[in-house]
């Protein structure tokens, strides 16, 4: 899925048509002189728009047919003859031009009608330049470097050619950074030119005052961007959109140019916009442009302006239940009430406070109806749909804050209602809500909002109130806070309000902490504090702990690939059997090439042909929104069963509504089993068809991920064995020796077998060795490094020795245990390299135990420091210092030795940091929300998970912890109002599944290594 959506950034209608590809035909143009310059006019020839219809795919619209995704941009584009951003050419309106503006070639794919070549002839001119305005759509053969060629016909019947070579002087329409052009270096242009890929923050660097300066100095322009602006489509990714101005410089300027074609390699469709023939090299002449600047931002409800309302998309939306209008309303203090609106609100209503009434029968200043007098806001985007003719749409939610005249008042009732045209016409929508001070929620509130374990002595709540582009709501005059009893709303417990910061580093708010760690008592309950309202509610004790491993675990176990969800399991998510296919190919030939083409493995022309076609598979669970199983899993069946053999009497049979449950195994045993399961399949095809004996492939994988309505069992892509490595061997070889050693006390013939398989796989990987490490087939963790191959034989020959006491064991893990790294399969840390043999009761050199136990307190010590160096100066917790893919939800991930360490001493100060660090994950962050859906009151809607996308239930099932906040947003992409910079990283969090890098998540990271930490939490059973 993260791949394939990499590819979304450019959304294109491919648009199924059967007309047949026209021949190239003579076009007769004119040219006219224009402020010294010839012009090639066009007009007459062009054969589409730059502008589409709005309606995707319907064979009618211009430049790609895809809807809204087109040059509708912001700025709007700026017709006429005359300069654009220093380029001369006649950009034609098409309102003027019959609705026309481009001459456009075709692809087979794409506007198949169209021309594969354009010859325009009837020119008579000369000049030293040709310039080409135009824009391509990316549509990329990845065999094809070039576009095409460029021509010149002179009147003597010579021919001068120019390749159009994609990513110089041709590139695609999305420009990717702001900055982007093409430059071609003079002799003396120094390195640093070379290398700075035409970012401006560089030029300063080499003398120049701006852009326009350094290039005139060093180097000339090939292809120059002539329009900017941001469309409704590529506005969501904060990338513009461009027409280019590509230069040619004429190869003999002193011939009369009768003639000029263009031969597309049918590799991409091309829109030629403008061409200009003249003396003057426009691209050495640009000091007018000054330093080039990003785009401006669209007004709020620009595109909207321009696009219309849509009805169409709009009431298949309010059928699926998918927009609401209003979706709930919050308190901010006794004067602020927030409303969350969805994108069926008009943003230029916002800021109407007649557009909202506040009316209370209960309260006499409110009881005909007030307006606000005061109005904050916050924006950012939310749910995505493909629904109607405007695909891969996303949609913006905004959290309207209202200041009243008046305070509210203990005991009322309050209505809130939407009225004049802020919401179209629908019976469907929902318009107005109650509320009331002492009754519902206020976000401020930040806490963990399942509750909070008493195996933890640290438990803390925060409080800072964001109100978007208003100012935060002053929350010095609050001194104390009550706990109160959720069904008696009797106070329990009561605290003082400690500020934390002015600016803490997660939020950038002023921040306070309330302190429960004292607070012990079982139940359900909630903070009140007088002026603010109460927050939302939570569990405090055992019952936390429960729910949070049960939430957690439940996201693991829907992740079950080959499996069946149905009743008693399922609740409203059932799907059907999946994924029980694998084709295992002869020879060890692994996946396909990724991304390389469809392969058909029941054609016998296919390297990758399976004559006794695909074999059964069960086991294993989905990497995250995909159905891959792929080499990282191997941690989830290492940590599930690490935590067992850690603190075994917080775990127990029918502990969890699994098939499994009263096997008399463990729940959490049975659900690494289940991982594990995929992998005796496979080891037994290993040894069956490929003469592997003992081999282990990891996973199986597709030649391209599935797409949104492949759900549900409806995926067609076929999966195929990975390739049989030694690597990999080692890797299953210790996951096997390891369940061994757990299930012999329940299942001894299971154990048994299991071990049998870790021998099997050693024995292989032994005899193996010394194959090629880079050589293994498709990358993901399964080739390695030598480090991590060594790595892989000290974690197989540890586990192995832990469960055997054989000495051969041990001494294979002696001999590497030093330099075993981590990184094995992609996931598997030094610490779960090591653990076999750190937590056995066998012998090992005492020398040899303290120095691994020294080192992991050393790196869990540091764990506690960065936690505590948070908490002094804001949230408590492992936050990460980059944001990277994955790992700033995942917070246990980032302290697995802080983790492991507390399994290994019981020490509390670890224990501590793990619970505050998944507390920030379930609610106690700056963004008001938990991570992981179905935990807590206001959780994701809208992951990036196929079957929840596809299942046709509203509400995603619980257990996903999606992603979280990514420095991979940097570029503004999620955060449409107010500036990103103005709300702390922890607050971009987007409920949407094309937001990739936020809302996906994956079942090796952050899945396992958070139920690893919460089931730490858990108390012990008899």
């Amino acid at each position: 899925m993260r791949r394939l959506m990499v590819s979304i950034l450019i959304v294109l209608a491919l648009v199924s048509c059967s007309f047949p590809i026209r021949e190239a035909d003579a076009l007769k143009v004119s040219q006219k002189k224009l402020e010294g310059h010839i012009v090639v006019e066009l007009r007459d020839v062009m054969n589409s728009s730059c502008y589409d219809d709005g309606i995707e795919g319907n064979g009618e619209g211009g430049w790609l047919d895809s809807g809204m995704n087109d040059f509708h941009t912001y700025p709007p584009l700026d017709f006429g003859a005359k300069l654009h951003r220093g380029y001369f050419f006649d950009f034609v309106d098409p309102a003027t031009n019959n609705g026309k503006n481009l001459l456009m070639t075709g692809t087979d794919d794409v506007w198949p009608d169209m021309p594969r070549t354009v010859n325009l002839t009837g020119l008579k001119a000369r000049g030293k330049f040709i310039f080409v305005m135009h824009s391509e759509p990316g549509i990329e053969d990845n065999d094809v470097q070039s576009g095409g060629k460029l021509k010149l016909q002179y009147a003597d019947g010579g021919v001068a050619e120019l390749d159009l070579r994609k990513g110089k002087e041709l590139d695609r329409w999305f420009q990717g950074p702001w900055w982007d052009s093409y430059e071609e270096a003079n002799a003396d242009a120094p390195e640093l030119l070379k290398e700075s890929e035409c970012d401006p923050t560089q030029f300063e660097k080499l003398g120049g005052q701006n852009f326009a300066e350094t290039v005139l100095k060093y180097a000339t322009a090939v292809r120059w961007p002539v329009t900017q602006g941001e469309n409704a489509v590529s506005h969501s990714w904060d990338v513009p959109v461009a027409f280019w101005a590509l230069k040619w410089k004429n190869p003999n300027p002193d011939k009369t140019i009768t003639g000029i074609s263009l031969e597309s390699s049918g590799a991409t469709v091309i829109g030629i916009a403008a061409i200009t023939i003249t003396d003057k090299d426009f691209s050495l002449d640009r000091q007018t442009l000054g330093k080039p600047q990003r785009p401006p931002e669209p007004p709020a409800g620009y595109f909207t302006s321009v696009w219309g309302e849509n009805r169409e998309l709009n009431q298949k939306l309010i059928e699926q239940i998918w927009t609401k209008g209003l979706w709930d309303v919050t308190l901010r203090s006794d004067r602020i009430v927030t409303l969350h609106v969805d994108h069926m609100a008009r943003p230029r209503k916002f800021q109407d406070a007649d557009s909202y009434v506040i009316s209370s029968k209960d309260d006499p200043n409110f009881r005909e109806g007030v307006h606000p007098v005061k109005i904050s806001r916050f924006s950012k985007a939310a749910r995505c749909r493909d629904i109607g003719p405007h695909q891969n749409r996303f949609y913006v939610d905004h959290w309207l804050h209202l200041e009243m005249p008046f305070p509210f008042q203990l005991g009322a009732t309050y209505e809130v209602e939407l009225v004049g045209d802020i919401l179209p016409e629908s019976d469907k929508l929902t318009r107005s809500m109650s509320f009331a001070l002492d009754e519902t929620p206020n976000p401020s509130f930040k806490l963990n909002q399942v509750g909070y374990s008493n195996a933890a002595t640290k438990k803390l709540i925060y409080l800072s109130s964001y109100l978007g582009d208003g100012e935060p709501v002053d929350l010095e005059p609050f001194k104390t806070f009550e706990v109160r009893d959720a069904k008696t709303a009797r106070k329990v417990y009561e605290g003082p309000i400690v500020k934390v910061s002015d600016r803490d580093p997660q939020g950038l708010d002023k921040l306070y902490v309330l302190d429960i760690s004292d607070f012990r008592q079982e139940g359900k309950f909630y903070v009140w504090v007088d002026g603010l309202g109460r927050s939302y509610p939570f569990l405090n004790g055992d019952a936390a702990a429960e729910e949070m491993y049960r939430v957690s675990h439940t996201g693991i176990f829907f992740q079950r690939s080959g499996f069946e969800m149905k009743q008693p399991w399922a609740g409203k998510w059932e799907r059907p059997m999946a994924h029980d296919k694998i084709y295992v190919t002869k020879d060890n030939l692994g996946s396909p090439p990724f991304d390389e083409g469809v392969e058909d493995p029941d054609d016998e022309n296919s390297d990758y042909y399976v004559p006794d076609g695909p074999r059964e598979i069960h086991g294993g669970h989905y990497d995250a929104g995909d159905y891959d199983l792929r080499p990282m899993h191997i941690n989830v069946p290492e940590l599930l069963m690490s935590l067992y053999e850690g603190c075994p009497k917080k775990f127990y049979d029918g502990q969890m509504n699994i098939p499994e449950n009263h096997n008399g195994v463990p729940d959490i045993l049975d659900e690494a089993a289940w991982n594990l399961l995929s992998l005796e399949y496979i080891q037994d095809y290993a040894t069956e068809v490929q003469g592997l004996d003992g081999g282990v492939a990891p996973g199986m994988e597709s030649y391209t991920h599935p797409v949104p309505g492949q759900g549900m069992g409806r995926d067609p892509l076929p999966y195929f064995m990975r390739k049989v490595s030694a690597y990999f061997s080692f890797s299953a070889c210790a996951a096997f020796a390891q369940a061994a050693r757990l299930f012999k006390p329940f299942d001894q013939e299971r154990a048994a077998r299991y071990l049998r398989r870790a021998e099997r796989a050693y024995a292989y990987a032994v005899a193996h060795k010394d194959e090629p490490l880079g050589s293994l087939g498709q990358a993901g963790g399964q080739n390695a490094s030598p480090n991590q191959f060594q790595s892989a034989w000290c974690w197989a020959a540890g586990q192995l020795y832990s469960t055997t006491g054989e000495r051969e064991y041990l001494d294979a893990f002696l001999q590497r245990y030093k330099d075993a790294r981590g990184g094995v399969a992609g996931s598997i840390s030094r610490w779960g390299v090591l653990w076999g043999v750190m937590m056995t009761k066998r012998d090992v050199a005492p020398e040899v135990r303290q120095e691994m136990k020294e080192e992991l307190l050393r790196a869990a010590d540091r764990n506690v420091e960065w936690v505590e160096e948070n908490g002094r100066k804001g949230y408590r917790a492992a936050t990460p210092k980059g944001g990277g893919w994955g790992n700033t939800s995942g917070l246990v991930s980032n302290i697995e030795p802080a983790a492991r360490a507390y399994l290994l001493t019981r020490e509390q100060k670890y224990l501590d940091a793990v619970a505050t660090s998944t507390d920030f994950s379930l609610g106690m962050n700056p963004s008001e929300m938990s991570w992981m859906t179905g935990a807590g009151s206001v959780y994701p809607m809208d992951p990036c998970n196929l079957n929840c996308t596809d299942d046709g239930v509203l509400e995603p099932h619980p257990g996903i912890l999606i992603f979280g906040p990514t420095n991979y947003w940097e570029s503004g992409q999620c955060i449409l109002y107010p500036d990103k910079a103005k709300m702390g990283f922890y607050r971009r969090v987007v409920d949407g599944w094309l937001f990739i890098e936020g809302s996906e998540y994956t079942v090796w990271t952050p899945q396992a290594p958070f139920l690893f930490g919460v089931g730490m939490l858990l108390p012990d059973v008899e």
